[in-house]
């Protein structure tokens, strides 16, 4: 099978789609900032009986990107891409600096930007290829982090633009969707508030956050023959926060009931 390309492939969320489409049969670029990270995701990959390779690359930097996506197209054909590096900014916008909102926009827009544009050709060529961008709920609902949030919601519509122009070449794009996922990035929270995740459980229908391996499943039904008609669309995996909650509808049953 061929080769799929997961951006941020190092982290959390990135292993745990590796893992599964590993699984799924396709060859893993694993492309993350650190050449160390990435090495040391092959390594517990490989032993797991999945075949990744690291392809290191600062996706903020076409010049790293183009470098990359020539070492791994020497490898084979290329698939799939999973745009799912991001990185968060300042918590609100007048605490936003310029750097803050640049550096958002570079590694959550202009990476996913920069790294399809490397592999849509011998998409084309092929006539076949999907293109996964992982946003974020932040993206369709805000919740802090702005920069963030508008690059997370700019990727949204990227992702309809590229389903529109490169449909006619047999090319699917999607947008993955979660809300708040139990990762590694939550560790300082965690720290400053222990019961975090039990006092977000309210606003979440499902009462919980979402998993690294529930996001990871829904990426490989995503690029499966089982979604070939879709394209363009944004799945969400949010635990149904996206679709509001009873915390308000609750005071103000409440408030009927006193009255």
């Amino acid at each position: 099978m061929s080769i799929a390309v997961v951006t941020g492939g190092a982290g959390d969320i990135g292993t745990a789609i590796c893992k599964v489409l590993g699984k799924a049969g396709y060859t893993i670029a694993i492309v993350d900032l650190s050449a160390d990270k990435c090495q040391a995701a092959s390594d517990t990959l490989d032993a797991e009986g999945v075949d990744a390779f690291p392809a290191p690359a600062n996706i903020a930097d076409n010049a790293s990107v183009a470098l990359m996506a020539k070492a791994v197209l020497a490898r084979g054909d290329v698939y799939a891409v999973i745009n799912n590096a991001g990185v968060a900014s300042a918590p609100d916008f007048a605490e936003s600096s310029e750097e803050d909102w640049l550096a958002a926009q570079a590694v959550n827009l202009n990476g996913p930007f920069f790294v399809a544009q490397q592999f849509l050709p011998s998409m084309c060529d092929a006539r076949k290829g999907v293109v996964i961008n992982i946003s974020s709920g932040n993206g369709i609902a805000y919740a802090g982090a702005p920069a963030y949030s508008v690059a997370k919601a700019g990727l949204i519509h990227y992702t309809r633009m590229l389903a529109v122009e490169y449909g006619k070449y047999g090319i699917r794009a999607l947008t993955v969707v979660p809300g708040s996922v139990r990762t590694q990035a939550w560790a300082h929270r965690i720290a400053a508030n222990p019961d975090l995740f039990e006092d977000l459980r309210k606003w979440y229908p499902l009462g919980r956050v979402v998993e690294v391996d529930e996001v990871a499943n829904v990426v490989a039904f995503a690029i499966s023959d089982a979604a070939s008609a879709m394209t363009g669309s944004c799945l969400m995996v949010d635990c149904g926060i996206l679709s509001g909650n009873t915390v308000l509808s609750d005071l103000i049953t409440a408030a009927d009931h006193r009255s």
